[in-house]
């Protein structure tokens, strides 16, 4: 009832890949863009229209993914022009692409867009595509029908076709993938030292002119944020049920009895078997060898054989062979799954086919067929808890829909609904537009709560569901908008920041000039022992080295070689760490031959779909310069 269906990587070969896969989410829903809804043009792509309804659409759609992502904080980032310049220059490219698709005869037959979508993963429940989730996507996303949809899907698999068309046959040689394989593999061996930014702080001094400068350059980082305090109502399923008398009574509770006497029949069977025991672990030909004997037996069975003397002769389950295979009634659940299922599934009299469990092949035959009431004394304490339940869902649904209306009909106060429902006004501590605990946890509310009707207008909020069958309403107690706090509040804060940015850079400047020196002649061992540091030395070590700063490792390996008779010096920038200095000393390449053959192989995988991508964006560049392109400035 009132749910809802809610929907970092490093290194240069992690990029590449996530740049690699982005591509054909980044074309996601092409054919919407181009849709002749609005008068107003912004683009026109070899005469094909981008009318501004669908620019402002995926604007806004981006700064939706990004709210989400970064629980409703704002950039000044999208809105500039470059943002959305670069919107629309995505919105081109797509555009350039699908035509291209088209007229280069890629097609999507229905049948591959039929698996395409039934094996989308964000159609999958349980392993197996939920027509639910499908339908959900279609109404969240927007589209008309499933249709619209289906159409975005095939053109977005039209354009990953054109895209493999270079990512998956581009040749490489073995000489391209022994030199990759090398420079992966290769090893370095090197020393180094971090000049700490802490060591300058001793002796800065700061000016007031200089504070004031940092202060109003940067107020934005020192402004109070808005946030508000809120009183809510809160109606839950669960408080609904704890608060209310429920008790059913007797007559209730015979009543339901009598209602539902269907649930109660216990249905039992009384079946025979013969149990040929196939070993765990039996090899194949044991396990068909037993199953061809069953089917004989079957046979013999359906023709008027003695099921008992078969039994006696041929099942491995002493229990029940002396009894003729005899096991008594049996109710539903009390067997092995394929043998409950087989056995509930005869008519009486019938003899079935030959049913694989862990303990071997069995044949069963249903003798008899016994039906039990289960008596009001059995389920009382059941009807009494399905009645309660039923009850309080009943209220809960009435109160929930009286909850709305009381909340919408008196917008300016929460008191009537309070008192009408018997609930209580609570206060949330202030909330900003981060959100936060409690109610504030939910995005929802936090959106509400900052909304215009209820901090300009004054009303409730509408009623927002926080969780399955959980109410909330909630109305304005205090707002305070964002303002920048006094200097004096945030002084030692900025001496901080200027003294900690003053030693980076101080850092960084005695850093460049001690490399001019290395370069020059001097070791990096004399240097070292005039500052009381002591190089480190983590010996021959390979990109993937974990002892090492990764911005060191990096540098070090982006270093040129060192000369037979002298090291090469690398200096790094560590930011908040200081300034590194390196001294490289041997340079060890790697056996492309060594290592694991998969390894070898995704490398050369990797330097196909890094040429081949290349590929792919010289041809869009130059689909890009080939086209007739117009772009209306003043509609962006």
């Amino acid at each position: 009832m009132l749910s809802s269906i809610k929907e970092k990587a490093q290194g240069w070969i992690a990029w590449l890949i996530v740049i690699f896969i982005s591509i054909p989410f980044a074309l996601w829903g092409i054919n919407s863009y181009f849709e002749a809804q609005s008068s107003v043009v912004v683009a026109e792509v070899n005469g094909a229209e981008i009318d501004n309804d669908s620019f402002q659409a995926e604007l806004s759609r981006i700064r939706q993914l990004f709210s989400q992502q970064n629980r409703g904080a704002a950039t000044d980032e999208l809105d500039t022009p470059e943002f959305r310049r670069s919107v629309l220059n995505r919105m081109i490219d797509a555009q350039l692409l699908a035509q291209a698709a088209v007229e280069d005869g890629f097609r999507i037959s229905d049948s591959q867009l039929n698996e395409f979508i039934r094996g989308y993963a964000g159609f999958q429940q349980n392993g197996k595509f939920s027509p639910a989730l499908y339908d959900a996507f279609v109404r969240n996303r927007g589209f008309r029908d499933p249709a619209a949809l289906e159409e975005e899907f095939r053109s977005e698999n039209q354009m990953q076709q054109l895209m493999n068309g270079f990512t998956e046959t581009v040749f490489i040689t073995g000489a391209d993938q022994a030199r990759l394989l090398s420079l992966q593999a290769q090893q370095r061996e090197f020393d180094w030292i971090v000049l700490d930014p802490q060591v300058f702080q001793a002796g800065l001094s700061l000016s007031e002119e200089e504070i004031r400068a940092w202060y109003d350059e940067h107020a934005d980082d020192y402004r109070r944020p808005e946030r508000v305090r809120v009183a809510y109502l809160r109606l839950s399923a669960a408080e609904v049920a704890k608060r209310a008398d429920f008790n059913p009574s007797e007559e209730e509770l015979k009543a339901a009895y009598e209602a539902s006497k269907d649930r109660f029949v216990i249905e039992q069977r009384r079946a025979r078997h013969i149990l040929l025991a196939v070993p765990p672990g039996a090899s194949e030909e044991r396990r068909t060898a037993a199953l061809d004997q069953a089917r004989d037996l079957v046979r013999q069975l359906r023709e008027g054989a003695d099921f008992a003397k078969l039994a006696a002769e041929y099942s491995a389950d002493p229990g029940s062979k002396r009894q003729g295979g005899d096991l008594g009634f049996l109710r539903r659940g009390a067997s092995e799954p394929e043998f409950d299922a087989a056995l509930f599934a005869l008519d009486k009299d019938a003899i079935s086919d030959p049913v694989a469990t862990r303990f071997g092949i069995h044949i069963i035959r249903l003798d008899d067929i016994s039906e039990e009431n289960r008596s009001f004394a059995e389920v009382r304490e059941e009807l009494e808890k399905s009645t309660r339940a039923r009850k309080a869902e009943a209220t809960f649904f009435a109160d929930s829909q009286r909850f709305e209306e009381l909340v919408y009909d008196q917008p300016d106060s929460l008191r009537a609904a309070a008192e009408t429902l018997g609930l209580k006004v609570q206060e949330s501590d202030w909330i900003g537009r981060q959100g936060g605990t409690g109610i504030a946890a939910t995005p929802e509310v936090v959106e509400a709560a900052f909304s215009d009707d209820v901090v300009k207008n004054g009303n409730n909020s509408a009623t927002i569901e926080i969780a399955p069958d959980d109410l909330v309403a909630l109305r304005l107690i205090a707002h305070e908008p964002a303002e920048l706090r006094p200097l004096e509040d945030v002084r030692d804060r900025i001496e901080t920041e200027l003294r900690t940015r003053k030693a980076r850079e101080l850092a960084v400047a005695e850093g460049e000039r001690l490399l001019g020196e290395l370069r020059a002649g001097k070791t990096l061992a004399e240097l070292a022992s005039a500052r009381g540091l002591t190089p480190k030395s983590p010996g021959l070590v390979d990109r993937r080295h974990a002892g090492t700063d990764f911005r060191v490792l990096a540098a070090a390996f982006r270093a040129p070689r060192p000369a037979a008779d002298r090291p090469a010096y690398a200096g790094v920038n560590l930011g908040e760490d200081g300034y590194g200095l390196l001294a490289l000393r041997r340079v060890q390449e790697g056996d492309p031959a060594a290592g694991d053959p998969q390894l070898r192989k995704a490398a050369s995988d990797l330097l196909g779909r890094q040429r081949g991508y290349g590929q792919f964006l010289d041809y869009r560049a130059d689909l890009r310069a080939k086209a007739d392109l117009s772009i209306h400035e003043d509609q962006l």
